[in-house]
């Protein structure tokens, strides 16, 4: 057999850096498309605690005529852990909710204005993926009151979710 007639089977070293680039460029896209999915996934479970946590509130005002306290805190976070405390041991949520982030970056936020405000007890969830269209619905935007900070502000995207409990 003469050499000209030899073929040789494989691939060079050009096309295999082609192919091996071009994989690394699709699996770039598909992570960065992942990772945005997850935080999307992890804002719809808050908005969804936020309406069990706003039932609860309800059903516990039903019985006793008023939200839980605040507890006066001036931290938010704690106050709405205090607020979750309550509504547990009087039986009205079987868990409290945590941060599906687990980073405690992101969660949960409770104010009680009281009786008068227009947002009466309000609970934040604090979210990862604003929608860049429009912002998160929520039942108490916007509220303005006497100058205070509005967290349920309409300009977009808002990270926070919001939800009134008015008296």
């Amino acid at each position: 057999m003469n050499a000209t007639h030899m073929y040789k089977k494989g691939f060079t070293l050009i096309e295999l850096l082609v192919v091996i680039s071009i994989i690394g460029l699709l699996s770039s896209v598909v992570f960065a498309s992942l990772n945005s999915a997850r935080a999307r996934a992890r804002d719809s479970k808050r908005i969804a605690e936020m309406k069990q946590v706003q039932i609860a509130m309800q059903l516990y005002y039903d019985k006793n005529g008023f939200f839980p306290a605040d507890n006066g805190n001036s931290d938010t976070k704690i106050r709405f852990t205090g607020m979750i405390s309550s509504l547990v041991a009087e039986g009205f949520l079987s868990t409290t909710p945590t941060d599906p982030s687990g980073n405690g970056g992101y969660g949960y936020h409770y104010a009680n204005y009281g009786a008068g405000h227009p947002a009466g007890a309000l609970i934040v969830a604090r979210l990862e993926a604003p929608s860049q269209a429009q912002p998160y619905p929520g039942s108490c935007r916007p509220w303005p009151y006497q100058g205070s900070d509005n967290w349920c502000s309409t300009s977009a995207p808002n990270q926070n979710y919001c939800l009134c409990n008015p008296y």
